[in-house]
C-alpha cells in the first residue's frame, strides 16, 4: 500500500487552477435535524420522529442508478453524443474502433456475465448491467487509446475507486477510494464544466460513507430487485387485474410444498472428457468446475483464467479428482506487469497484463489456493486480466 499512501498524499496536496469540493462540508444527522441548508427542507418528515441517523441510513450508493445508469452513462453519452468538450468527443473513426473492439471482447467475457457486449450504435439502449461491464472491466483497455491523457486519468480515478467500494475484497482500501472519487469530481468539473453537474456526481461524495455503514455496493445494490420484477413481469398473463395476478402466481409457487429442490455441493465437476489423467494419481478429467453457484472455471477461452493466493496467473486445463479432493489442473504463466500505474498501481486492484505467454509449469490447484476468477481482454498483442469481483474467495 505504499504507492497508495503516496497517492493519498498527492491527492489532498492543493492543486492550482482546481477547483476543491473535498473541502464542503457533509450534511449529517445534526445538520439535517437543525435543518441548516433552508432550500434542503419542505418539511419535517416523519422518519424524523425515529432515533434512526437521518443522513447514514438512508443509502444513496444504488451502483446501478448512482454509477452505471448515471455517472458512467452521462460520460459515454458525453463522448458519444454530445459536443460540450470536444477533446474527449469521439470522432466516427472513435465510435467504429470502439465498437469493434466491444464485439471482440464477446469472445473471452465469462460465462457469469450474462449480457453480451453491444456497439455504440446500441449505446442508447444499453441496460444497466452493460455499463456496468464497461466500467468496471472493459473501460480501462478501450479507452487509453482513445481519450486524452487527462480524460483518460479522469476515468481511471472513477474505475479504481468503483472498484474498491464493489468488493469487501478492496475494504481496507476505502480511504483510498474516497480521495480517488474527490479527486476525479474536482478533474471532471475541469474537463466537463460546471454545467455537467449533476446529483449522481454529489452522490459520490457519500458514496464511501455508505460502504462503512452498510457493506459493498454489490450488497445494498438494487439489481437483486429489479432482477426480480423480470420474474414478476413473466406471471402477468394480461392487462386486468395484474397486482392480483401475481400475488396469485407467488402464492402457488410457495405451496409447492412437494417439489424436492436438491442440495448441491460445491465444488462440482461437470463435463467428464476421460476416466484417466495426464498425472497418474488422479482419477479423471473434467472440462468444468463449479466452485459456487456463479463461479465457474471451465477451459474454454471465456473461463479458463484464474489468480492463486501468490498471486499467480494460472490458465485452466483440466479439473480433476485426487484422494477424493477436487483439483484444477492447470499452467501458471509468467512475466506479467502492472497495467497501469497511475492513479494506483493496478496490481493494488489484481488487475496484470502481459504481452507474451509464457507457460512456466503445470500444476495440480486445490480450490483453497484460488482467489479469483479473471476475465481476460486482448489489445494487439498485450492481454490484460481483471478480476470478476463477485468471485473473490475469502
Amino acid at each position: 500500500m505504499a504507492v497508495a499512501n503516496v497517492k493519498l498524499r498527492e491527492f489532498t496536496t492543493s492543486k492550482k487552477g482546481t477547483c476543491h469540493l473535498s473541502n464542503v462540508r457533509k450534511r449529517t444527522d445534526e445538520s439535517f435535524r437543525a435543518k441548516r441548508d433552508d432550500n434542503h427542507h419542505r418539511e419535517t418528515s416523519e422518519f424524523e420522529r425515529i432515533k434512526i441517523d437521518m443522513v447514514r441510513d438512508f443509502p444513496i450508493a444504488d451502483s446501478l442508478h448512482l454509477i452505471d445508469l448515471g455517472v458512467m452513462k452521462k460520460m459515454l453519452f458525453t463522448w458519444v453524443f454530445t459536443n460540450t468538450n470536444y477533446n474527449t468527443k469521439f470522432s466516427g473513426r472513435d465510435i467504429q474502433t470502439m465498437s469493434a473492439f466491444l464485439q471482440r471482447i464477446n469472445s473471452t467475457m465469462p460465462s457469469e456475465i450474462h449480457r453480451r457486449a453491444r456497439p455504440l450504435t446500441h449505446l442508447k439502449n444499453w441496460k444497466g448491467t452493460e455499463f456496468r461491464t464497461f466500467i468496471l472491466y472493459m473501460g480501462p483497455v478501450i479507452l487509453r487509446k482513445l481519450l486524452p491523457n487527462d480524460g483518460y486519468f479522469n476515468f481511471m480515478l472513477l474505475f479504481c475507486a468503483v472498484t474498491i467500494c464493489t468488493s469487501d475484497h478492496y475494504k481496507s482500501m476505502l480511504g483510498v477510494a474516497e480521495v480517488l472519487f474527490n479527486e476525479f469530481i474536482e478533474t471532471y468539473i475541469n474537463l466537463y464544466g460546471i454545467d455537467l453537474i449533476g446529483s449522481n456526481l454529489h452522490g459520490l461524495t457519500h458514496l464511501v460513507d455508505d460502504v462503512r455503514h452498510h457493506g459493498s455496493l454489490d450488497k445494498i445494490s438494487s439489481y437483486p430487485f429489479e432482477n426480480y420484477l423480470h420474474q414478476i413481469k413473466r406471471t402477468i398473463r394480461s392487462g386486468n387485474r395484474p397486482l392480483a395476478q401475481a400475488a396469485r402466481r407467488v402464492t402457488e409457487k410457495s405451496q409447492q410444498q412437494n417439489v424436492i429442490v436438491q442440495e448441491l455441493t460445491y465444488p462440482l465437476l461437470k463435463g467428464k472428457t476421460s476416466e484417466d489423467h495426464e498425472l497418474s494419481e488422479c482419477d479423471g478429467s473434467f472440462s468444468c468446475v463449479l466452485v459456487t453457484h456463479d463461479f465457474c472455471l471451465k477451459n474454454d477461452s471465456k473461463n479458463k483464467w484464474f489468480l492463486t493466493k501468490r498471486n499467480k496467473i494460472v490458465e485452466m486445463i483440466n479439473a480433476t479428482k485426487n484422494n477424493g479432493e477436487v483439483y484444477i489442473y492447470g499452467t501458471e504463466i509468467g512475466r506479467c506487469v502492472d497495467y497501469f500505474e497511475k492513479p494506483i498501481k493496478s496490481s493494488f486492484l489484481n488487475i496484470y497484463s502481459t504481452k507474451y505467454i509464457i507457460h512456466e509449469k503445470q500444476s495440480l490447484y486445490k480450490i483453497q489456493d484460488l482467489k479469483c476468477k479473471l476475465f481476460s481482454i486482448q489489445d494487439g498483442n498485450e492481454i490484460t486480466f481483471f478480476p470478476l469481483l463477485h468471485t473473490y474467495i475469502n
